[in-house]
């Protein structure tokens, strides 16, 4: 079996239509993760039933075990009956926005209600099981190649003036996730961005790179840092300078 086939049996797709479809695939990957702990607990309970009995029972064996050299102890990873810890360790939710458009469109203040408490419930979970969770966001307004294109200064998220989107959801959002990340694309080169942004907007081809961005960073200093990137065979990221 291949290496592909091997991670794609670890992963454990849920397809949803609405936010309550969300709230409810989390309560069920939750519940699973508690369903694992028991089970694992059931499993080191026999364990421990199973050695407790092949103690010897007779005075004669227990002073024969005083006297012989002691044994090292088993640890987890020498008995394979041992249970293993869940191996969830992520958790991927793509993408918010779009679920949540059609509460947010009913009334804002009853969606953002219900997205800062269902943030609450997935930081704890998050926290409790330390699980690093990806809470992606949709992009609004796209890069204008028009330079003389006006907006406000509030709108600007980005540390590069010629990217004018920004994360959905609002202002709001962003308060409610620890760390939040800004992706894009900007031209690599000079030459590029004189065909991308020129007056003649010529109809050749320029090279892209994407870029990353910090816009928020609740526990750390790393707002404002940025770094460019390619993607190599759709799958690797090599990091480039500009």
């Amino acid at each position: 079996m291949n290496k592909v086939s091997l991670m794609l049996e670890r992963v454990r797709i849920s397809r949803v239509f609405d936010f309550p479809g969300v709230i409810e695939a989390v309560s069920e990957f939750s519940a699973d993760l508690e369903e694992n702990d028991r089970a694992n607990e059931e499993k080191l309970d026999e364990n421990e039933h199973k050695r407790t009995r092949s103690i010897a029972d007779s005075e004669d064996e227990a002073m024969e075990d005083l006297s012989a050299e002691p044994e090292p102890k088993a640890t987890t990873e020498d008995n394979p009956n041992t249970p293993k810890k869940p191996s969830a360790s992520m958790l991927v939710i793509d993408n918010i926005a779009n679920v949540l458009g059609s509460t947010m469109t009913k009334s804002q203040v009853q969606g953002h209600a219900l997205l800062a408490n269902f943030m609450r419930s997935l930081h704890h979970l998050s926290k409790r099981r330390h699980i690093c969770t990806l809470l992606i966001n949709a992009a609004v307004g796209l890069r204008s190649q028009n330079t003389q294109y006006h907006r406000r200064p509030e709108d600007q998220v980005s540390v590069f003036a010629s990217t004018v989107g920004k994360p959905g959801l609002g202002k709001h959002f962003s308060y409610l996730v620890d760390t939040s990340i800004f992706l894009s694309t900007l031209p690599r080169s000079k030459d590029d961005a004189d065909v991308a942004y020129g007056d003649a907007r010529e109809s050749r081809k320029y090279e892209e790179v994407g870029v990353i961005e910090v816009l928020k960073d609740r526990y750390g200093s790393r707002e404002g840092r940025w770094s460019a990137f390619v993607m190599e065979a759709g799958l690797e990221l090599r990091g480039v300078r500009l």
